[in-house]
C-alpha cells in the first residue's frame, strides 16, 4: 500500500529556518540549494558545514497552544527529531540523504531529503492518475510492484511537493508514537477531509 504524509498543522508548530545561516553558505539565488524555500531532490553534501538552525517558536497568534511535532513534512522533505529519526531514520536511509539540523533549544535533528522518484521506474499509473485543471492532480496512483524496495519516494509531477511511503513506514510512525503527521491513501490529496492521525493511532 502507498500513502501520502501530510504536516498537522491543526495541533503542531511548522518548522522555520534561518535564512540568514543558509545564505552564509549558498547563493541567495541557488534555489537547488535553497533548502529554506525549495524542496528539489538534489544531494546537500558538502554544501553545509555546519548543522542548520531550525525553529519551532510560534510564528502566528494561537501558535503557543501548539505542540512541537516529532515529523514534520515540509516542500517534499521531512524533519525528525532524535526520536524519530532512531525509530525510522534506518527504514528510509536508502531512500534519499539527512541534513543535519539544530533546533533553538540546542536539540539535534535531521532533514530528510527524498531522493527516489517515481518517474526513475515509470510507478505512476497513468491509466488511474488524473492530473488536475491546475497544479497536482485530482486523482494520483502508482504501480506498487515497480516501487520495488523503495520505503520513501516522490514524483516530479506534481513539483516534488508529495511526500509518499510505504505501509512499513506508517507501521513504525505507529508503533514509535511519533507525532506531527497524518496518512492518507488519497495521494492526490493536500488536506485530508478525514485524516488518519498516526499519534493516536486512529481514524478520526
Amino acid at each position: 500500500m502507498v500513502y501520502r504524509l501530510l504536516f498537522d498543522s491543526d495541533h503542531y508548530r511548522q518548522l522555520l529556518w534561518d535564512r540568514k545561516q543558509i545564505l552564509k553558505h549558498v547563493d541567495e539565488n541557488d534555489v537547488e540549494h535553497r533548502v529554506d524555500i525549495a524542496g528539489f531532490p538534489v544531494s546537500q553534501k558538502g554544501v553545509f558545514r555546519e548543522s542548520l538552525k531550525v525553529s519551532f517558536a510560534p510564528s502566528f497568534p494561537g501558535d503557543e497552544k501548539l505542540a512541537v511535532p516529532d515529523l514534520t513534512v515540509h516542500e517534499g522533505r521531512l524533519y525528525l527529531n532524535a526520536k524519530a529519526y532512531e525509530a525510522l531514520g534506518p527504514v528510509i536511509a536508502a531512500d534519499g540523504e539527512f541534513l543535519d539540523v539544530v533546533d533553538e533549544n540546542g536539540q539535534a535533528g535531521f532533514l530528510f531529503i527524498p531522493m527516489k522518484l517515481a518517474e526513475t521506474c515509470n510507478a505512476i499509473d497513468w491509466g488511474l492518475s488524473v492530473p488536475s485543471d491546475w497544479a497536482g492532480f485530482k486523482h494520483l496512483a502508482f504501480d506498487e510492484d515497480k516501487l520495488g524496495s523503495w520505503k520513501v519516494f516522490r514524483t516530479e509531477a506534481d513539483g516534488y511537493h508529495g511526500l509518499f511511503c510505504r505501509q512499513h513506514v506508517v507501521d513504525v510512525i505507529r508503533a514509535a508514537g511519533l507525532t506531527g503527521v497524518f496518512v492518507t491513501n488519497d495521494l492526490a490529496s493536500i488536506h485530508p477531509v478525514h485524516p488518519q492521525e498516526l499519534a493516536n493511532n486512529h481514524v478520526n
